[in-house]
């Protein structure tokens, strides 16, 4: 239904749900051809940094418009974002699996921690306020691990993870990628701030991006 009411072409189309007679739920959405961007990443380590920027900035769109219409995907991750390979060649990102999705209700109260750890924005982790601003948050993890080659924070254990996101900062961005820009390892770095109202919203990151 999220999907449906925000219908971007960033987003993976979701053509029908229901119950089979069995009980069971099932999904039907639009067939792509592509990788996952995870799997690239596997694969590559790392993306060259015009490649990344230009991957970042095609995600914001749908993220924009994701927010105008009041949802927050509160799971955004390589694994979720699959390059769809377009007969010229070239690769449109497309946002999938809105499973932990979620309405801005008028109080932002928290539901349960949910999310994936590497990923996981301090408030969300908390179980606080949830706001655009959780997949801000998100994407400045995946920023970073685009032009680095690594999270901005790993541990030993989920928890050990999170406990990260919840009190360090991640180390310069470019004293990893040399030969980086100021321009861009700021704005990696903004979206990764711990206080929301510091992050950038979706138009602003993809007007700088």
């Amino acid at each position: 239904r999220a999907t449906n009411v925000i219908a971007h072409p960033g987003i993976v189309d979701t053509i029908g749900f229901g119950e089979a007679p069995d009980g069971r739920p099932y999904i039907v959405m639009e067939y792509l051809e592509g990788e996952p961007l995870d799997a690239r990443l596997l694969a590559r380590g790392k993306l060259p940094t015009l490649e990344a920027l230009r991957l970042v900035h095609d995600l914001l769109a749908p993220l924009e418009a994701a927010h105008a219409a009041g949802v927050i995907h509160r799971d955004l991750k390589p694994g979720n974002v699959f390059l769809q390979r377009l007969p010229d060649g070239k690769d449109f990102p497309r946002v999938l699996d809105f499973g932990l999705a979620r309405y801005v209700d008028s109080t932002g109260r928290g539901s349960g921690i949910v999310g994936t750890p590497s990923y996981m924005a301090p408030e969300q982790a908390k179980d606080g306020d949830q706001t655009p601003a959780i997949d801000l948050y998100a994407l400045g993890c995946m920023f970073y691990e685009l032009l680095s080659g690594r999270l901005p924070f790993e541990a030993g254990s989920a928890w050990g993870v999170i406990e990260l996101h919840l009190s360090k900062t991640p180390r310069r961005l470019n004293e990893l990628v040399l030969d980086l820009d100021d321009e861009v390892a700021d704005l990696v770095h903004e979206l990764l701030e711990k206080e929301p109202s510091k992050r950038p919203t979706a138009t602003r990151a993809r007007r700088e991006v």
